[in-house]
């Protein structure tokens, strides 16, 4: 990792004092700063994720990928789960928001 993905670059818009760069708060920026430095690859299936996989949620109204999670379980009660802080939540169900 290099500095420009984390470390203070930014502020981040209404939040003063808090440092960021745009890819660490922006999940179009992060998406590109992980791709474009051949950090991660681009799946399209839920079908294919692991447990530590982040995952970007399309918002049809914003018409922008607009949030984030990690991949926390695979074999759940609930099929495949992730972590995210929106609603700070753990074990989410993936087919709740799909």
């Amino acid at each position: 990792m290099t500095l420009t993905w984390h470390g203070g670059k930014t502020i981040w818009e209404g939040h003063p004092g808090v440092a960021n760069t745009n890819s660490w708060v922006s999940v179009p920026d992060f998406y590109d700063y992980m791709v474009n430095n051949e950090i991660a690859t681009v799946k399209w299936s839920s079908t294919e994720v692991n447990i530590g996989d982040v995952i970007q949620f399309w918002n049809p109204g914003d018409e922008a990928w607009t949030h984030a999670g990690i991949i926390t379980n695979l074999d759940t009660p609930y099929g495949i789960t992730y972590a995210g802080h929106t609603d700070d939540h753990f074990q989410r169900p993936l087919s709740d928001v799909l």
